[in-house]
């Protein structure tokens, strides 16, 4: 189920920095901002009796998604400064 919610989060960062910033951010910002704001989740089950190993590796990709990483509440201060060329 990876793919839908990696799907929708990306959506959902183009509509809040897209609000935010006046225009809707590229692809690419986006996939950085996904990967960058992901989790690790190292040392879990990898679902075959071992240790998942430090992103990125081939059982969790970048890691969990975390949107309140990267979208901050209404009226919060960003934690991430992006700047997108385009």
């Amino acid at each position: 189920m990876a793919t839908p919610t990696a799907t929708g989060a990306g959506v959902l960062l183009q509509e809040a920095y897209g609000r935010r910033l006046g225009r809707v951010p590229g692809p690419a910002l986006v996939r950085a901002l996904l990967a960058a704001g992901a989790r690790d989740m190292a040392g879990g089950s990898d679902g075959q009796g071992g240790a998942i190993a430090p992103a990125p590796n081939p059982h969790q990709g970048w890691g969990a998604v975390r949107l309140d990483a990267l979208i901050p509440d209404r009226g919060a201060e960003p934690t991430v400064v992006v700047r997108d060329r385009g």
